[in-house]
């Protein structure tokens, strides 16, 4: 056997700082000798190390990885084990119940694995700790390795109770572990149908929504007023489940009314009972349901509108005169049909027509949309700087795409735009204006659109001396870039694929307030405003150093920024 290393060999456990100087191999005869340092306290005391050697450090291969484990005592006695019957037994912690009312029992199962030579001992119920109110049973012993203990849930209030063992309780040792489960003290639960009305033998979809998880619901829970309906098996509709459907079929004959319901407490918890009534005949009528007129979505936000229509097998429905993006969807099996979109563009009185056809008839149903907008919302700053002698230029960024505006202000001079993302405002401050109140006041800001007005937003200025650009939040030092400029502090970056409206002024301060400007911004999808906007959509991954110039009257500074 050769090409064993010292590096080769892995030692752990009562050995301190290891390898160390002391640490040597030597040569046997077809093997080696290991010579390792014990501290001298764990020579009087006892102790063990743990020592490992990949198979493939020796040539030829060993048969598989020695990992051996050497224990001594006080009294001498020193054993080598496989480390397999040594090792710390893993705990692991199941629960027969993951949901349960306030009262009730959990049965919690202790098992430990890795166990080898060594025999689990020493674990009593004073090693199980649970949750404030959760009231421990006994520690029965299954097995060597297996323990149970039934425990109980407070008797009130809702929660979680955890039930765990830490780490060390048991003899030769133990891994901590812990197991969870949930109660509650009543579950509120709401029942709706998908239809008012049914023929013989038709299908109702029930649909439960319980306010906590009810895993184990079932459509046999489900009662019916009638004996000839039949109740079909339950579906759950979510991962949690908390929503269930249940299909109940009309009697084949006969007519009146059907009511069902989830008696009270049905479910295993405290639950109010919950009923819901359904007409059935021979011949139900075709019927679209109501729905607002005009309908009235927003502009830039996804829409959708549920028109439910019931008849005596509905086998047709079409909707025409409508523009995209806006479009039907019809759900036979709920009976529902679906007006959807996402419109980007304003439409008033979008008439459209809705037919639907069953076994016995066609009816008709009209409407009309009209896209809006969602009211504006002014955001104003604290407070802005005029410069006299100057023309002044100021940016009030309002949102969801204001239409109309006014700005009143402290002289005649004054005059604003109105943009779709804000109102912009530009006046003259002569050189020799004169104002009271020692050069400041306010700006009363007003914005609306066909979504409503915005309350009015109060914007104080404050005339001051014109000064020159200057770059803030950046690193103060020149570039090697041409002209020279500062480094922005922090790297820009924008996902590919995602619009983009980022304000670039933050950077930078001056009164007036500076115009930024760009001679190659080289990024496809992005363009700077004239307010000093990155806007757009980056279209693909890349990284460029881009140098901005911020410019007023007073000056110019230069701005690079990666």
């Amino acid at each position: 056997m050769t090409g064993l290393v010292l590096s080769d060999v892995r030692l752990s456990g009562d050995l301190g700082v290891v390898p160390d100087e002391y640490s040597r191999l030597a040569t046997h005869g077809i093997g080696y000798w290991f010579y390792a340092r014990i501290p001298s306290t764990l020579g009087e005391s006892g102790g063990s190390i743990r020592l490992q050697i990949y198979r493939s450090a020796v040539n030829p291969y060993l048969d598989s990885d020695l990992d051996v484990t050497i224990r001594w005592n006080s009294a001498g006695t020193i054993e080598i084990l496989d480390t397999a019957d040594v090792v710390y037994p893993e705990l692991s912690i199941s629960l027969n119940l993951d949901y349960v009312a306030i009262g009730d029992r959990v049965i919690a199962t202790f098992r430990f694995t890795e166990v080898g030579t060594q025999t689990i001992r020493e674990f009593t119920a004073a090693d199980v700790s649970v949750t404030e109110g959760i009231t421990k049973g006994t520690l029965v012993e299954v097995s060597n390795t297996e323990y149970t203990m039934e425990v109980t849930a407070p008797a009130t209030g809702s929660g979680q109770g955890v039930i765990s063992v830490a780490e060390n309780r048991v003899y030769p040792s133990n891994t901590a572990a812990s197991a969870t489960f949930t109660y509650v003290d009543s579950i509120s639960v709401d029942l709706s149908l998908s239809a008012a009305s049914v023929e013989h033998g038709g299908v109702i979809a029930a649909q439960f929504d319980f306010d906590h998880d009810v895993p184990n619901f079932e459509g046999s829970l489900v009662a019916v007023s009638n004996s000839d309906a039949t109740v079909g098996n339950a579906t759950a509709l979510d991962d949690d489940n908390r929503r269930w459907v249940v299909p109940v079929t009309a009697p084949q004959s006969g007519e009146g009314e059907l009511e069902i319901s989830l008696p009270e407490d049905a479910i295993g918890f405290s639950q109010a009972a919950v009923r819901a009534p359904v007409q059935f005949s021979d011949s139900i009528p075709l019927t679209i349901g109501s729905f607002a007129d005009p309908l009235n979505p927003y502009i830039r936000d996804d829409f959708q509108v549920a028109i439910p229509i019931t008849g005596n097998n509905v086998r047709f429905v079409d909707v025409t005169g409508l523009l995209r993006p806006f479009y039907p969807d019809w759900d036979p099996t709920t009976g529902t049909l679906y007006i959807r979109g996402r419109p980007t563009s304003f439409y008033e009185d979008l008439a459209f027509k809705i037919t639907a056809r069953d076994d016995n008839t066609t009816v008709e149903a009209s409407g009309t949309i009209t896209v809006i907008d969602r009211m504006p919302v002014i955001r104003p700053p604290s407070e802005i700087q005029l410069a006299k002698g100057h023309k002044n230029s100021i940016f009030i960024p309002v949102d969801n795409f204001p239409k109309e505006g006014s700005v009143k202000g402290s002289w005649l001079n004054l005059d604003h735009q109105v943009r779709e993302d804000g109102i912009l405002i530009v006046g003259d401050v002569p050189a020799d204006a004169v104002f009271l109140n020692a050069n400041v006041g306010t700006f009363l800001v007003e914005a609306s659109n066909t979504g409503g007005s915005a309350p009015s937003a109060s914007v104080p200025w404050k005339i001051v001396s014109a000064t020159a650009p200057q770059c803030k939040t950046v690193k103060q030092y020149q570039s090697s870039g041409v002209p020279h400029g500062t480094h922005l502090e922090r790297y820009l970056v924008f996902p590919a694929g995602v619009a983009i409206n980022f304000n670039l002024n933050q950077f930078v301060t001056g009164v007036p307030v500076p115009t930024l400007t760009v001679d190659n911004l080289g990024i496809d999808g992005l363009e700077l405003s004239e307010l000093g906007y990155l806007i757009g959509t980056v279209t693909r991954n890349v990284v460029r150093d881009v140098l901005f110039k911020a410019e007023n009257n007073e000056g110019v500074v230069y701005l690079w920024i990666r």
